[in-house]
């Protein structure tokens, strides 16, 4: 599947970018996080961006943060790696994303788009996914990452990032709960 991103919108692109790489250099406070799965996941509210989001670190310095910007049909995808020294800011990146490898994989064809690199406060390189839903994908992508196991991220068809999903379930569901109350909180009893 093509990953429905809206880049020649790269100004505003830029800006949310911008945004977020703010958000991730300074701590959320502890009143909006949660951690699910033990810890693996933390999810919270960025009031910067004006969504909520799940984030989970891995062994290495990699990442994987999931969330919605201020339009609640908008969701992104942030995955770095503090070796991804050669990821230049403001660049466009082919890349698939892969959940799962073996006999489940056929149930989720690789996702396909443009990543737009960026360099976070510390150096680590990032892709940034912008997911606008005007194709209504956004449901069927976070049901895949919260049903999958791993995520495959691949550039020029080799293998970036093989990040474990455990616990995904549990994070995403959470990360949905908060944008309900952040969207409409006359909805939450």
């Amino acid at each position: 599947m093509t990953l429905p991103l809206p880049y020649p919108h790269r100004r505003l692109t830029g800006l949310l970018v911008g945004l977020l790489l703010a958000t991730l250099a300074v701590p959320t406070p502890a009143a909006s996080v949660q951690t699910a799965d033990g810890g693996r996941w933390l999810v919270g509210m960025d009031d910067s961006l004006g969504g909520c989001f799940a984030l989970a670190e891995f062994d290495g310095g990699a990442f994987l943060r999931v969330g919605f910007a201020d339009d609640p049909a908008d969701l992104y995808l942030l995955i770095g790696d503090a070796d991804w020294g050669a990821v230049e800011a403001d660049t466009l990146y082919p890349i698939g994303l892969q959940f799962d490898t073996g006999p489940l994989q056929d149930l989720d064809p690789p996702w396909t788009g443009e990543a737009m690199g960026t360099r976070l406060d510390d150096g680590t390189g990032a892709l940034y996914l912008h997911l606008h839903d005007a194709l209504d994908m956004k449901a069927v992508f976070l049901d895949a990452l919260a049903r999958r196991q791993r995520l495959t991220v691949t550039h020029a068809g080799t293998a970036i990032a093989n990040l474990s999903l455990r616990g995904s379930r549990v994070a995403i569901d959470d990360v949905l709960a908060c944008q309900r109350r952040r969207v409409r909180p006359d909805l939450v009893e």
